[in-house]
């Protein structure tokens, strides 16, 4: 059935049931779910799985790096560091080292202060 009608014709029984679509059932560009960014925590204990986390921080995720397993290892320990501070600055991100064990690595606009809150009781 044509949205548009020539002038003069009105609605007759031979143009059939008028449909309506059921706007519910379309997605529209504003109604699009954007992907949330979050805080994410990582256990590391080779070289191989900081490569498996990259695609979080490429996504906009902070990335916390649980390193304890892989703290035994000194060379293998040199070579997680080395590729966390490659995949902070491939983002425009921040690096920092929490503790010994513990990493974290930010995407493009969020930084890390390194100092300290301390509570004063």
């Amino acid at each position: 059935m044509p949205i548009l009608r020539p002038r003069g014709r009105k609605n007759s029984e031979e143009d059939g049931p008028v449909k309506f679509l059921d706007l519910a059932e379309y997605k529209f560009f504003e109604e699009e779910e954007q992907e949330k960014n979050a805080l994410r925590v990582a256990e590391i204990s080779k070289f191989e799985d900081v490569r498996k986390i990259a695609d979080y921080l490429y996504n906009g995720d902070i990335i916390i790096l649980d390193c304890s397993y892989a703290q035994r290892d000194d060379l293998n320990m040199r070579k997680i560091i080395e590729e966390i501070k490659g995949m902070g600055k491939d983002v425009g991100g921040d690096y920092a080292a929490l503790s010994k064990t513990l990493y974290a690595i930010t995407p493009k606009g969020i930084t890390i202060d390194r100092r300290k809150i301390k509570a004063s009781f």
